[in-house]
């Protein structure tokens, strides 16, 4: 059975990217997500997992 363990402190995160410049009005922006698959998945303390504006499974 794989496993992921988001270990202590650790951030896991989805940030903008502010050198991109900006979108044009009106067009229509991707939603950002993080997807964690596994049998088993361990959250220690203090992990985070951060995606503003985000889906996230």
């Amino acid at each position: 059975m794989a496993s992921v363990t988001l270990s202590d402190g650790s951030l896991t995160e989805v940030a903008l990217d502010a050198s991109a410049g900006t979108a044009v009005a009106g067009q229509s922006q991707p939603k950002s997500r993080i997807d964690i698959a596994a049998g088993q998945i361990r959250v220690k303390a203090g992990a985070a997992v951060v995606a503003h504006g985000a889906t996230s499974t």
